[in-house]
């Protein structure tokens, strides 16, 4: 937005518009400032040093989780090897029979088509 006014402003090439538009960057600087050290100082107090301990807290892995976690790949890649050793073997005779069904589809739509459009 203050890019677009800018620009605009540029464009028509009055020099008092650009000074206000340079004031208002810097008014918007020392706001930014104010903030900033507010917000520092406000970490800096007992809350601030117990909000950012939380913060780190969280990050901290658990190691039983880690251990859970492990254990639960561990199943799920076994459970996904057997499935599809057993899967693979069971639905093979259904493989011709799904073929054969799309291509009917296809087929069907294809004339169903050219049906409506002829």
């Amino acid at each position: 937005m203050a890019l677009a006014m800018f620009n605009k402003v540029m464009g028509s090439s009055q020099t008092s518009q650009v000074l206000h538009i340079i004031e208002l960057f810097k008014k918007n600087l020392k706001v930014v400032k104010v903030s900033k050290n507010f917000f520092n100082r406000l970490m800096n107090t007992k809350a601030g040093k117990v909000m950012s301990f939380f913060d780190k807290l969280k990050t901290i892995p658990d190691a039983k989780m880690n251990k859970l976690k492990k254990k639960g790949i561990i199943f799920e890649n076994r459970l996904h090897n057997f499935v599809q050793k057993r899967l693979r073997n069971s639905l093979a005779p259904f493989k011709e029979n799904i073929f054969e069904a799309n291509t009917k589809k296809k087929y069907c739509l294809s004339r169903l088509l050219r049906a409506c459009m002829g």
